[in-house]
């Protein structure tokens, strides 16, 4: 047995690679795979700075403050942290979700061929290349440094995506920001929606020193500089056209901002107002359906406050909504004040967690929020429309019974659409129904709040507690231990009915040896 084990350690000694088992968890503040290990299977990485100089046969799940990939990744890699450099080979594609993203930035790479084994474009001049699959990024900034292939195509939101001279895009980019500039080749089309140049990018830079990130912002806008080059459609929208000095196969098509007005004058007017209304309609009869289907028993004190108190529910709810926008501001500035806080601290492993925690729970709170108040409010209210149409018109008063809340529905979404898609009367429509919905939706919760809050205990000596179970628990005790019991109560003393005394004649009853001269008279009254 022990001569078994000697050669196996011998065999692993003399390997040149280790393997090790899969599925492997690293959690530390720093975690390294060497450049002699090879890990079969995924890998998930919680540690503050990771670095991966060898071989993984899988997938990576990582967050962390600061990553580092100079190995190989034969599988897609889901990165969520601060910082993340990739000069090592991703054979799946690359999900990140943080501050910075940096592609091949040391120009180390790999053989310079593509997916199907053909040479690089003439435009790659670079003796080595780095490969990676589609990459798909929410970051404050992006950039793909020179001799970068990537096989797959580019989706990215954020403030920035730098394509360098020397990149080569298979596919096309879809890009959500304030700034993209592309001096490399994009074989594909290209859609983006950019910023305005005029802004300035500095202030954003100085929030930004105390993360000490390696970050350099460009100004907002589209550039294509003179080394660009794009294969497909450029299509773009901006407050501006963009600085387009590359080559172009097809004409730029520059989508400015949409601030054309519906009119009654124009010719296309019906039209355009039946598109508008279709689009309405549909939008909020399908939430409609999903509130009365799923909600119907939550929607008749929201319908009934808007029969009884339409007043009070337009104006809690237009003070609900604009109060909305400040507390919303406050909640981001305080979670980012503390995660710089603890940041400054030292805890930056904490910072990641508090950071995906706070980040869900205000996303998806303010989401929430913000859907219910532009969509399901004015749902609610063509629903209360509707069933006052059915009372009042048709004369049924049993307006939840069967299909009734569907048909009040479609009504009074109906009027709703017919009015909100006109020009300037729909805006004012609008803005009526979302304050008289969210403000029912909000006296509702208020109203709960109070009931709470006006509970009380009663109190009397009638009232009945329900006795603990420790109390009522019957005790059983191992027999050999004694018990002590408990003295019962000394009973009330009763007054005994008063005896006459023996007078001297009666029998004598043991009073044969009283004192000479005892007189029993003496006891008489």
């Amino acid at each position: 047995m022990i001569r078994n084990w000697l050669i196996l350690i011998c065999i692993i000694a003399l390997m040149p690679l280790s393997v090790v088992q899969a599925r492997d968890i690293l959690a530390d503040s720093t975690c390294i795979i060497d450049s002699t290990v090879t890990i079969q299977g995924a890998v998930f990485a919680f540690c503050e700075e990771l670095t991966i100089d060898g071989t993984i046969n899988g997938d990576l799940f990582a967050a962390t403050v600061e990553t580092r990939i100079n190995g190989t990744v034969n599988g897609s890699v889901y990165l969520i942290g601060g910082q993340v450099d990739i000069d090592g080979r991703v054979q799946g594609d690359i999900h990140f979700g943080g501050a910075v993203l940096r592609i091949n930035p040391n120009g180390i790479a790999s053989p310079t061929t593509q997916a199907d084994n053909t040479p690089l474009p003439d435009s790659i001049t670079a003796t080595s290349v780095l490969r990676t699959g589609a990459i798909k990024s929410l970051t404050l900034s992006t950039t793909i440094h020179p001799n970068t292939q990537v096989d797959g195509g580019f989706v990215g939101v954020g403030y920035q995506l730098l394509v360098e001279d020397g990149v080569n895009l298979s596919n096309e980019i879809n890009f959500w920001g304030s700034a993209l500039t592309i001096n490399g080749r994009i074989n594909g089309n290209t859609y983006a929606i950019v910023g305005d140049p005029a802004s300035d990018s500095s202030q954003i830079e100085t929030l930004l020193l105390p993360l000490n990130l390696d970050l350099a912002l460009v100004n907002p806008g589209l550039t294509v500089g003179e080394t660009g080059a794009i294969t497909g459609l450029l299509s773009y929208q901006g407050p501006v056209e963009g600085v387009i000095d590359g080559r172009m196969t097809l004409e730029p098509q520059y989508i400015p901002p949409s601030t054309v007005t519906l009119t009654l004058d124009e010719p296309d007017f019906v039209s355009l107002y039946l598109s508008e209304l279709g689009s309405e309609f549909s939008t909020l009869m399908i939430i409609g359906i999903l509130v009365v289907f799923f909600g119907s028993k939550l929607l008749e004190a929201p319908v009934a406050n808007l029969r009884n108190r339409p007043f009070a529910s337009s104006a809690v709810g237009m003070l609900s909504f604009l109060l909305s926008f400040p507390v919303v501001l406050i909640i981001i500035v305080l979670s980012l004040s503390l995660l710089g806080f603890l940041f400054v601290l030292g805890f930056r492993g904490v910072v990641i967690a508090i950071a995906l925690v706070l980040g869900l729970v205000n996303v998806g709170g303010i989401s929430i929020f913000y859907f219910v108040a532009i969509f399901v409010t004015r749902a609610v209210v063509g629903l209360a429309i509707g069933r006052l149409i059915l009372r009042v018109v048709f004369n049924r008063t049993d307006v939840t019974e069967r299909l009734l809340p569907y048909i009040a529905l479609a009504m009074g979404v109906f009027l709703l659409a017919l009015t909100s898609s006109l020009p300037i009367v729909g805006i004012v429509v609008d803005a009526v129904s979302l304050f008289l919905g969210l403000g029912a939706i909000m006296l509702v919760i208020t109203d709960q709040f109070e009931r709470i809050r006006s509970v009380t205990i009663p109190s009397g000596d009638n009232t009945w507690y329900t006795p603990s179970p420790a109390i009522i628990r019957e005790h059983r005790y191992p027999s050999r231990i004694e018990h002590a019991t408990m003295p019962k109560a000394t009973p009330p003393l009763e007054t005994a009915p008063t005896e006459k005394l023996p007078s001297p004649n009666a029998p004598n009853h043991g009073t044969d040896n009283l004192p000479d001269g005892f007189d029993w008279s003496f006891f008489d009254d």
